[in-house]
């Protein structure tokens, strides 16, 4: 026990160490983003022949960053890198290069084929928001065919390397999750939690990755739509919930039945916008149509009913009335809430507690 504890604190108090590769396209602006994150300024640079190196330090983390060449000739030499085990692959994409974006898809899906990038958290980058006419996240996911990436977590962060929108919060993503389902692990062993898997999803806007945080942090984030997935432990009481935050946009719907291909949830959290009347015929069917899946048919249901303190919310009868939930055949709880400001929240989780 006392060499487990050793451990556990070892691990909690260590910085992480990731090894990032990025890649993309020439001119996509993979050696801007480099040197913005590493001396938080926008530099003039020039086309990378080879590779640049640069160690970033981004909050308990330490990533090496290894910036490769994209013009036709480097990106051969992509495969050969990959020997260098990396925990994430920081794909760069210009989101104006709208004539560019097949051409980009096939050398992301090229690169991810390998073998040696399997175990790879993907993070793109869809660099250049601060222009006009620059596609959104939700354009890029389809753009580049992310839906074919089931089995791999990943997200799309929109983002500028002229002003640094959006790398802290992509940099922040790179670091999560990975040690923190080791931490979790050893938490088990040591304190005898009992570990849960978790899906959460909703229409877009429900507020989900709101109520991650404020489960997580016990405090209100300001979110951005979820383009893939989030995902974070929670701890509460003798579990330990680890939880997937999956986007809800309707292009990204698709996803959410791929991710239960060799993934086995305990729960099924459903957020739903108590305030948004005219989207509960939408909730409904979405609710209905992921519990239809074999994988989750064992699972447990809780229905979020967010955004009580949102004039005009329905209560959790209308709510229960509009989603059919008396029809269900799974074990089900729905719970009066709120992310912004945490009320309901705990008793979602002391009913997950009391029926797992």
């Amino acid at each position: 026990m006392g060499s487990l504890a050793s451990r556990l604190l070892h691990l909690v108090a260590r910085k992480r160490k990731l090894r990032v590769m990025i890649v993309g396209l020439d001119g996509a602006g993979k050696t801007s983003i480099l040197y913005r994150v590493f001396m938080h300024e926008a530099l003039t640079t020039v086309p990378t022949v080879g590779y640049n190196l640069e160690t970033v330090e981004h909050k308990n983390a330490t990533l090496t960053m290894w910036d490769l060449g994209g013009d036709d000739r480097c990106r051969t030499l992509w495969p050969d890198f990959l020997a260098h085990q990396f925990h994430v692959i920081l794909f760069v994409v210009d989101a104006t290069a709208v004539d560019r974006l097949s051409e980009a898809r096939a050398a992301l899906h090229g690169v991810l084929g390998n073998p040696a990038a399997r175990d790879c958290r993907v993070l793109v980058l869809a660099n250049k928001q601060d222009r006009r006419g620059a596609l959104d996240d939700a354009a890029i996911c389809n753009g580049l065919d992310l839906v074919r990436l089931p089995q791999r977590m990943w997200r799309v962060q929109g983002c500028s390397a002229w002003t640094g929108a959006g790398l802290a919060e992509g940099l922040t993503w790179c670091t999560q999750g990975a040690m923190g389902v080791v931490v979790s692990r050893l938490a088990a062993r040591l304190f005898g939690r009992k570990e849960l898997r978790v899906m959460m999803v909703g229409l877009d806007a429900a507020g989900k990755t709101t109520v991650l945080y404020r489960l997580k942090l016990h405090e209100t984030v300001m979110t951005v739509p979820t383009i893939g997935a989030n995902v974070q432990t929670v701890e509460y009481r003798n579990l330990s919930l680890q939880v997937w935050d999956f986007g809800g946009q309707d292009k990204i719907r698709a996803l959410w039945r791929c991710y239960l291909v060799n993934n086995e949830f305990n729960v099924l959290i459903y957020v739903v916008d108590s305030s948004d009347r005219d989207r509960m015929a939408e909730a409904k069917d979405e609710l209905w149509r992921i519990l239809q899946q074999e994988e989750l048919r064992r699972c447990r249901v809780l229905v979020l009913a967010n955004k009580q303190d949102v004039a005009k919310a329905m209560n959790t009868l209308e709510v229960t009335a509009k989603l059919g939930l008396y029809e269900l055949q799974h074990t089900w709880y729905i719970q009066a809430c709120s992310a912004t400001t945490g009320a309901g929240l705990i008793q979602g989780l002391q009913w997950i507690a009391r029926t797992n």
